[in-house]
């Protein structure tokens, strides 16, 4: 088990960006030539072949949810790049840190004997917090049926007083009842015909 911990890309290292919006530590399992884990906003799996010192990834699959912050979507893209591309990468492996290296991008993984935790309360999604008290976040995939986030937001419990918008696309949508508390949030993941994952609280 090894946890990501940052990535360096054109010469510039990024810590893997981690806090109250994001589901967990990202993470990587690495056995019997299997891959998987949680990359920052998705669960992933694939196979993988190795010799010589590189790892070559074979087909990897994703779920597609986008997340908040930036820095954390960020953080899973350049490990999508990496593990995507199917070219060999360098792994080395020394003092309980694992590092990828291709062309100029590293990654930094820590060695760990368990998962990171799952979230504490109160529940989390990919894109904040919820309110939910000691309830259980129910979480459903929509269709889009044309409407935008912020719809359906609105649509998903009729508490919701207001809507509010985040990331540049404008797919990530908050909703609050009259007193500001969360009880809604909605994430575009690019999946069809589900393209909405809607969280509520019961």
């Amino acid at each position: 088990m090894w946890v990501y911990e940052s990535y360096t890309d054109g010469g510039s290292t990024v810590e893997v960006a981690v806090d109250v919006n994001a589901i967990r530590q990202p993470f990587i399992l690495i056995e019997d030539r299997q891959l998987s884990g949680f990359s920052g906003c998705n669960n992933f799996g694939g196979d993988f072949d190795y010799a010589n010192g590189e790892l070559t990834p074979g087909e990897v699959f994703s779920e597609a949810a986008g997340c908040e912050p930036e820095t954390l979507m960020a953080s899973e893209l350049a490990f999508q790049d990496m593990v995507w591309s199917g070219e060999p990468i360098d792994v080395t492996i020394d003092d309980g840190m694992m590092r990828w290296r291709r062309g100029g991008a590293v990654l930094v993984f820590t060695h760990a004997d368990e998962p990171p935790p799952e979230p504490t309360l109160p529940p989390q999604t990919s894109v904040g917090a919820l309110n939910c008290g000691d309830e259980e976040v129910v979480t459903e995939d929509v269709p889009s049926e044309g409407t935008s986030a912020e719809e359906v937001a609105f649509a998903a419990d009729d508490r919701i007083a207001e809507v509010t918008i985040e990331g540049d696309l404008g797919h990530h949508a908050t909703g609050y009842d009259s007193e500001g508390n969360a009880l809604v949030v909605v994430s575009f993941q690019d999946v069809d015909p589900f393209p909405y994952r809607v969280h509520t609280c019961p």
